[in-house]
């Protein structure tokens, strides 16, 4: 059947609805979309109409000129993108939000989450036998010959398998390519130009500032006279803010024995500068919680259940894995999930708030101050992550830059999920905030992270080590 054809329309309804999972994932979801797919080099080819209405397909057909005029999404790519979606080799969600896939029509913001929904309608996708021009055979028998394979690799996250000779091979301890071992450990100096270097002589430089010499007295005033609502979103933010912190002081040391047991000096240095800044941004926060707002013991409220799913969950459980699996694939989800994710996406997004809020309103001056030092730290820290995924991915192969990709495609709705939930406790949002402000500001960030991690993809270990990840 071809790919977009009538046959292959009704196939795909046919295998939608008898998905139990995809009546669970789609829930919610109401609207059509057009599909629409072309040759290389032109822009006119195939579209399909397929109507999706709370975990039901009720049609799917090729698309009418009225479809394409009326649907509220229109999604189109070359036949050779639509392919490498069906057979799984490009995540949809991240296919959008990367250009390789077009958002002709509609709101990105909307269709994030039900990133889980799109996967599971191509997954019954690719169960359909089927036909791009030119083949005769399509992305469902590449799918069967896919799960024929024997099973000879570790699955990474999202289903990306992480071939077990990458994983053995940087294990602390294991035999064999000696790739885990740093030749400056070998010589026993440090290499003062590498990027690790360079970052912890600016965290020497930049990173000096002591939470207790900042003064709260005025904040306490501002905070006197502040109404409820006010304190109560400001509130809610600092506990966040100080939940997010301590997760890391706890977890970072974790890190820190895997590059210990690998030899890599640098690296190991610069880690001790993240957290010893991350101790301080715990103690500001706390300072703030004791000295600036009154006594309140209800502070666990504020943790939603999206903020417990990545601090309290998924954070934990990726450092903890490295405790007994110290492998590249392992440190490259840590890495994702701690510093692209937490300080990369959610810090930036929520500090970028917090530091407006103040600025703004012109209020809580200590805070004001504390945010511009705590910022400035993060931004090492992201670099720091960047650098450490483009280092694993030159020294292991592409596989490891499939997985952050993945790793970091997972985490997208639970981030947008963590700032819906603070809007959603309001029913006026103090100090005028408006949800989508806060939304766009965290795709940015999740679009710069990708773009920034993308090309580390292409970059030399030797680059990588002096130049980090750009």
């Amino acid at each position: 059947m071809d790919v977009f054809g009538a046959a292959w329309a009704r196939a795909w309804m046919v295998e939608i609805n008898s998905d139990p999972s995809y009546r669970e994932a789609g829930r919610g979801w109401h609207g059509a979309i057009v599909l629409r797919m072309w040759p290389e080099g032109a822009q006119s080819g195939r579209s399909m109409y397929v109507d999706l209405q709370d975990g039901e397909c009720l049609a799917a057909r090729v698309a009418s000129d009225a479809d394409s005029a009326s649907a509220p999404y229109v999604i189109g790519a070359p036949f050779d993108t639509w392919r490498a979606v069906l057979e799984g080799a490009i995540d949809p969600i991240l296919g959008l939000l990367q250009g390789r896939l077009r958002l002709e029509r509609g709101n990105l913001l909307k269709l994030v989450p039900y990133a889980r929904a799109a996967k599971v309608l191509l997954s019954a996708a690719s169960r359909v036998t089927a036909s791009f021009p030119g083949e005769s055979n399509g992305p469902g028998d590449a799918a069967a010959a896919t799960a024929a394979a024997p099973s000879s690799s570790r699955g990474g996250a999202m289903g990306v398998a992480v071939p077990d000779s990458e994983v053995a091979g940087a294990m602390p301890g294991a035999g064999g390519s000696g790739r885990g071992t740093d030749r400056l450990a070998r010589a026993h100096r440090l290499d003062g130009s590498s990027y690790p270097m360079r970052l912890w002589q600016e965290a020497k430089q930049l990173g000096i500032w002591n939470p207790g010499d900042i003064g709260l007295a005025t904040d306490r005033e501002d905070w006197s006279r502040l109404p409820e609502p006010e304190r109560d979103l400001l509130l809610r933010l600092a506990v966040q803010f100080r939940g997010g912190e301590t997760a890391l002081v706890t977890h970072v040391p974790v890190l820190m024995n895997v590059l210990a047991a690998e030899h890599r000096l640098e690296e190991q240095l610069y880690l001790t500068s993240v957290l010893w800044e991350e101790g301080k941004h715990v103690e500001m926060f706390d300072r703030f919680l004791a000295e600036v707002t009154p006594a309140r013991t209800d502070l666990e409220r504020f943790e939603s259940t999206a903020w417990r799913r990545v601090f309290g969950e998924r954070f934990p459980a990726d450092m903890d894995a490295l405790r007994m699996d110290a492998s590249p694939a392992a440190q490259v989800r840590a890495a994702v999930t701690c510093n692209l994710v937490i300080e990369g996406i959610l810090a930036e997004t929520g500090y970028h708030g917090y530091h407006l809020i103040l600025e703004q309103s012109g209020i809580l001056p200590g805070m004001q101050r504390a945010m511009q030092y705590i910022r400035r730290d993060e931004s090492r820290h992201v670099a720091w992550g960047m650098y450490l995924i483009g280092r694993l991915v030159a020294e292991h192969g592409d596989s490891l830059w499939k997985l952050a990709e993945s790793s970091l495609a997972d985490l997208l709705e639970p981030c947008l999920d963590i700032v819906r939930d603070v809007f959603a406790a309001y029913d006026t949002m103090p100090f005028g905030l408006r949800l989508g402000t806060f939304l766009d500001h965290a795709m940015a960030s999740f679009r710069n992270r990708l773009s920034r991690l993308e090309a580390t993809r292409h970059a030399s270990l030797h680059e990588l080590l002096q130049n980090g990840a750009g």
